[in-house]
């Protein structure tokens, strides 16, 4: 099933890159992008070259994240601020064109910091592209064992005993119900409806399967305003 995973993530963040790429054809060049929670190997990962004409902020804890250490970022057009996303002002959004965030937002420590921050994203009054994985997807790409299928709609009590018996994904298994406790708190997914209340004046899009969302995108204006480059 992981490498089952493996494989679905992999194609899902192709067909989303392409999407997103898809989206912004139209807009105006150059293109400044803010990036909550990124980092320069994701959008290497996602082929963002040059000849784009984008340039992406990165706003990130990189000092304590580890998915980042040791990775030198040399991209000339994407720029690294170090600073909790929880931090952020609506003048903070100021003078960039689109708002972004990839898998980032469920990972805030609970519903009222997600709340607060997409608040101040909505005030903003910039585009925005903010994508989430479906809570109600079979496979929790966090936890995608087939033991555990839509692992999410657990209780958190539930989670943390499982967590301490198996790791159910890329992490190790929690050494006590208390550490598994202090891991879950980071793991906060959302559904379509709770997206759609956290960012009410966007379009929710449900991307990659035909059966079943994998992963939900919230976008500001709706598609026909990306596509014709009327937020600039």
């Amino acid at each position: 099933m992981i490498s089952l995973t493996k494989t679905l993530r992999k194609y899902t963040q192709k067909n989303r890159a392409h999407f997103f790429f898809s989206l912004i054809e139209k807009m105006n060049r150059p293109i400044n992008i803010i990036d909550l929670g990124g980092t320069a190997t994701f959008w290497a990962s996602w082929g963002l070259s040059e000849t784009d004409h984008i340039h992406v902020t990165l706003i990130n804890n990189h000092h304590v994240d580890k998915t980042n250490i040791g990775y030198d970022n040399s991209i000339p057009y994407i720029t690294e601020i170090i600073k909790d996303v929880n931090e952020l002002a609506v003048e903070d959004f100021q003078g960039y064109d689109l708002i972004f965030s990839n898998s980032m937002i469920e990972h805030l420590d609970s519903r009222q910091k997600q709340s607060n921050l997409a608040q101040t994203i909505e005030k903003s009054k910039r585009p925005y592209f903010i994508q989430v994985p479906n809570k109600y997807f079979i496979i929790d790409p966090h936890f995608p064992h087939p033991c555990v299928p839509f692992f999410a709609l657990y209780p958190k009590n539930l989670q943390a005993r499982l967590l301490t018996v198996y790791r159910f994904g890329s992490g190790s298994k929690s050494n006590s119900f208390e550490e598994a406790q202090r891991r879950l708190k980071f793991y906060n997914p959302l559904s379509l409806k709770e997206l759609k209340k956290l960012f009410p004046s966007s379009e929710i899009i449900k991307k990659e399967s035909h059966l079943f969302s994998i992963s939900l995108i919230a976008i500001k204006g709706g598609v026909y305003h990306l596509l014709h480059g009327n937020n600039h």
